[in-house]
C-alpha cells in the first residue's frame, strides 16, 4: 500500500500492513525463525522538525500508512524473536516506474532529462530528500540478518539531502 492509497482505503491499509505483520509473527514463531526485518518507513516521523532525522525523533504520522508502519514496529517489540525494524527512506533503483506518484521523482527525471523535457519542481523548491539506492538498502539488510545484535529500530537512508 502506498501513502496515497492509504488514505482513500485505510481499513485495507491496516487489514494488510497490520493484520498480515501478525500473520508473518506468529508463523515465524510457530515455525522456529529467529529473526524479522520489519521494512517499516521514514514516513512514521512526518514532517520531522529536525534534520537529519535521528532513530527518536518524534513520530508523527499523516497517513494511515505511517500508522500501520508504527503498529508494525510496534508489534515487532512485543514478539519474542529478534526484530530490527527498518525505516526506509526515499528508495531508488532499477525497475522503479518513471510514471508513479512521487516516490518516483528519480526515473521521472532521467525520463524528462532523457527525453529533453522541462523538469516540475513542487512547491518551493526548497524541500530535501534523502534518497538510498536499492543496492544499499539490500547490503543493509544483509548485515542486519547476519549481526549478532541488530538494532531495534534504525533509519536506512544515505545521509545525504538532496534539494
Amino acid at each position: 500500500m502506498s501513502v496515497p492509497q492509504s488514505i482513500i482505503d485505510p481499513d485495507e491499509t491496516l487489514s494488510i500492513n497490520v493484520e498480515g505483520t501478525k500473520n508473518i509473527l506468529r508463523i515465524a514463531e510457530l515455525s522456529g525463525v529467529e529473526r524479522i526485518i520489519f521494512a517499516s518507513s521514514a514516513a512514521v516521523y512526518g514532517d520531522a522538525e529536525e534534520i537529519p532525522i535521528a532513530e527518536n525523533c518524534p513520530m508523527m504520522p499523516q497517513s494511515p500508512y505511517a500508522v500501520s508502519k508504527i503498529l508494525g514496529e510496534e508489534l515487532m517489540r512485543m514478539s519474542q524473536l529478534k526484530t530490527c525494524s527498518m525505516r526506509f527512506f526515499n528508495v531508488y533503483g532499477g525497475g522503479q516506474s518513471a510514471d508513479g506518484g512521487y516516490a518516483a521523482v528519480i526515473p521521472a527525471f532521467k525520463k524528462a532529462i532523457k527525453n529533453n523535457n522541462h523538469i516540475t519542481i513542487f512547491g518551493d523548491g526548497t524541500q530535501i530528500r534523502d534518497f538510498i539506492h536499492v543496492s544499499d538498502l539490500v547490503k543493509l539488510i544483509e548485515i542486519a540478518i547476519l549481526s549478532d545484535d541488530p538494532p531495534l529500530e534504525v533509519n536506512i537512508a544515505s545521509g545525504q539531502f538532496w534539494i
